[in-house]
């Protein structure tokens, strides 16, 4: 799975931090944070929805492409 990679590139590309995110998407910031510093694979599918749409992916894109080749741009609110 490469939903932490795909995340970090998302998030770096967009110049947000993992505490942007979880605001924007209304998730708590240790949940996040979880998912960086043991593991992500028991992401809750709501999770991996409103992650994907904030971005503008497809959760295939997110979580199963090797690597994300456009750069996808999200406007900060």
């Amino acid at each position: 799975m490469y939903f932490l990679k795909n995340l970090t590139y998302l998030l770096n590309c967009n110049g947000l931090t993992r505490s942007d995110l979880a605001r924007a998407v209304k998730i708590s910031p240790s949940t996040v944070n979880t998912w960086f510093n043991r593991s992500c694979d028991g992401v809750a599918l709501k999770s991996l929805i409103a992650v994907a749409d904030y971005f503008g992916v497809s959760l295939d894109m997110l979580v199963k492409e090797p690597h994300i080749e456009t750069v996808y741009r999200v406007e900060k609110q």
